[in-house]
């Protein structure tokens, strides 16, 4: 986890170097090609997706808490944060030392080991579905309920890393010094620790649903502002 939220350096970072040449609009399909991906294709690419990777990991966490379920849940999101801060401080100070692709391969590495060792210590409580498998069954969203609830966690979740995404590059396009601008992406996700375990707190004791919707319309605000 971290890595989705380190996109934003990763996009300024290329734009103004590796791919200094090209439009803007020419790098933003890359980083658009990969939501789709991420979204769309989801588990359907046969692990290709970090779908497969963070919603195991996370669903988990569901299976040992009930009453304080959101504030566990929170704890464990809060990995997004910490991974969000320290990959684009990689990036920002090994890059230049050792170039572009020797930072992402040590990111690329300390993700293979905590995934490694995820694997290891990850543990479900309740026991798989053997007949349903790997199929996805449609006939859930026959229920508006459930039907409205996954439309708008998607819109959400889809929305969430385009300001992430391309906040970085927009600094630098307001004229914020390159170095500035990529720490913009490390102060956010420091930001994102507090805002994940915090509102799991609370949300055991509001509601999740008033939770979920107080902090999409805080977003949605902050969003809007820039």
């Amino acid at each position: 986890m971290g890595l989705l939220n380190s996109l934003g350096i990763i996009h300024a970072w290329t734009s103004t170097h590796q791919l200094k040449g090209y439009s803007e609009s020419s790098i933003g399909w890359i980083f658009g090609a990969y939501g789709f991906f991420l979204y769309f294709a989801g588990a359907q690419t046969g692990g290709l997706s970090a779908c497969t990777l963070f919603n195991p990991a996370v669903t988990a966490v569901g299976h040992w808490f009930n009453v304080r379920r959101g504030y566990a849940t929170g704890i464990a999101c809060t990995a997004g944060g910490i991974g969000g801060v320290i990959f684009p401080l990689i990036i920002l100070f090994a890059a230049p030392k050792i170039g572009f692709p020797w930072a992402i391969r040590i990111i690329a590495l300390l993700s293979a080991l905590m995934c490694a060792v995820a694997c290891f210590l990850l543990k479900t409580r309740l026991p798989g579905n053997s007949k349903a498998g790997m199929s996805i069954d449609f006939r859930a969203l026959r229920d508006v309920k459930y039907a409205s609830t996954t439309a708008a966690v998607f819109l959400v979740e889809f929305a969430v890393f385009i300001p992430i995404t391309y906040i970085a590059s927009y600094a630098i396009h307001v004229g914020v010094e390159d170095t500035m601008s990529y720490l913009v992406i490390a102060l956010l996700n420091l930001g994102a620790i507090p805002g994940r375990f915090l509102p799991g707190l609370i949300e055991d004791k509001v509601g999740r649903f008033n939770m979920m919707v107080l902090a999409s319309v805080v977003c949605s605000i902050l969003t809007l502002a820039l």
